[in-house]
Parts: C-alpha cells; structure tokens; sequence
C-alpha cells in the first residue's frame, strides 16, 4: 500500500517545491521508497541538455526512486504562464483520469507519492475546473504550504474555507518563511495554526538558498500508519 498527497498552497511563489523536495529528503531519511511528482508544469529550461521544468527537474533529483519524467510530469507547457491559458494555447484539454492513471502505476514503485499542484490552491485549469477540482477527483489528502509573508493570513484563511466546504482532507501544513524582514511572523504562524484541523509540519524559516539540505531536520511528520 503506498501513501498519496497533494501539495499545494497560498500562491505561486511560496516554496511547494521547495517543501516537496525537503519532505521526499524527510520520508527518504526513514528508509521509504518516495517518488515526487507534478503532474501539470508551464515553463522549460535547459537542464543537464534537455528542456524540463525546474521544478519537475528538483522533484525527480530528490526522489529516490529512478523515473523518467514522463512518469511524474503529463503535461509540461513550455511557456512559464497559467496552466488553462497554456492549455488552449496548445488546444490540450487537461484530463483527470490521465493523470490518476499515471499516478496510480507510481503505486508500484514507491511507498509514498507527493503530489505537487500548480500555483495556488484554486489556479485554473480550464474555464470551469481548478486545481480544486483536480484533488477533489485524485480524493487524497492535502498537505498545505502558507507562504508566510503580508497577506498570509486572509490568503490562507480562504484556502482552508474552501478545503472545508469541499471535504477534504488536510493531512498537515507547513509554515514557510518566504518574507525576510515580516514584522511578528510568530504571531502570524500561531494564528494560523488554531485554523488548521491538523498538525504543523514544519516552519521553515527564510533561506535565500532554497537548496538547503538541512531543511528536512525542521520536518516532524504524524504516523503514516
């Protein structure tokens, strides 16, 4: 049996990927076989000489599990813009049972798949589905990235209003410091955390250098069991 999340947050910008890479380090740390994943990305650059999302190409490199990258990421539009704009541009309907599907054979490799959405909790993926819609199809639980910065509150606080009127689940959040010099960012980060019906995961404080691999020591995870 293997562990589903989805990853998503407050806004583009605010550290999913980071957190995603830092919670495959964690889980890999207690010997799990773990596999990220981003099933919808916009915006390839050339890495190690093939054009791949950066953070489709960040997801991969932290899995422990060897997978190509079109078994973790099923649509990749080349242009860094909104997934439903990307999408008619490229006359693509982005399809819910492709991507369950896929995600479904990952289920043989890994213990634990982490799911990483694009942008904010309600970006668009067409004129009437967001990615909402695409956890409410997947039915797994969230794991909730609020970008801790001015503004966090009322943008998290309508996240988890809408996550509660659509049933589902959050199985953790993880506070992530996006903004250096925030006045009582603690302050902020304990409001918050008497909203959420789960646990804190983490809180992660500011680091201009997103690749720090101590950043999965702050990770404190309930029970997969």
């Amino acid at each position: 049996m293997s562990f589903q999340f989805f990853i998503t947050g407050t806004d583009t910008n605010i550290g999913k990927t980071y957190v995603c890479c830092a919670l495959l380090d964690y889980f890999s740390n207690l010997n799990y076989k773990i596999i990220g994943a981003k099933p919808i990305s916009a915006g390839n650059d050339l890495l190690d000489h093939i054009y791949v999302n950066q953070d489709v190409y960040q997801i991969k490199k932290s899995s422990n599990v060897e997978v190509n990258y079109s078994e973790i990421n099923y649509y990749a539009f080349d242009q860094p813009i909104a997934p439903h704009i990307a999408a008619k541009k490229n006359n693509i309907t982005i399809d819910f049972e492709n991507i369950k599907n896929n995600l479904s054979k990952l289920e043989k490799k890994a213990d634990i798949i982490l799911i990483e959405g694009a942008g904010g909790y309600h970006v668009p993926l067409d004129n009437k589905r967001t990615i909402a819609d695409l956890i409410t199809y997947l039915n797994i639980p969230i794991i909730f990235v609020a970008g801790i910065k001015l503004g966090c509150l009322n943008h998290t606080i309508l996240s988890i209003e809408a996550i509660k009127r659509r049933k589902q689940k959050i199985f953790g959040w993880v506070a992530n410091i996006v903004e250096h010099d925030m006045a009582h960012v603690n302050e902020n980060i304990e409001y918050l955390n008497k909203i959420f019906d789960a646990p804190c995961l983490a809180i992660l404080p500011y680091a201009e250098n997103s690749n720090n691999d101590k950043i999965k020591n702050y990770f404190s995870c309930p029970s997969l069991k």
